[in-house]
């Protein structure tokens, strides 16, 4: 199980459809696909019943959607957890200056 098909089944379930999470996601619609069915593959259960252009979570994907949640919570927490560790800690930066020093590169 791979971050990214976890990422896909999330944005499929969000969005009621392949097409949309594809458009929101900026990924084509056959790599959404790919990964959703190959993460049914490994879970050994459909996700989603496919309707036409829309597609509704089967209770196996319901059941699986707060986990693929809390795992991409997770991943995020770790990432968070090195960056802080190695001092890259995020921010903001705000820069003032006086106006004729602005104009140039």
């Amino acid at each position: 199980m791979e971050r990214r098909q976890l990422e896909y089944f999330i944005a499929v379930a969000e969005h009621d459809g392949f097409g949309r999470a594809s458009i929101a996601l900026n990924v084509t619609q056959s790599t959404i696909s790919q990964a959703v069915a190959q993460l049914e593959g490994e879970l050994g259960s459909e996700l989603f019943v496919r309707t036409g252009r829309n597609a509704v979570l089967t209770a196996a994907g319901v059941a699986a959607l707060a986990p693929a949640r809390q795992a991409l919570k997770e991943f995020s927490t770790v990432r968070a957890a090195v960056a802080d560790v190695i001092g890259m800690t995020g921010g903001t930066l705000d820069i003032a200056t006086f106006p004729p020093l602005a104009s140039g590169p």
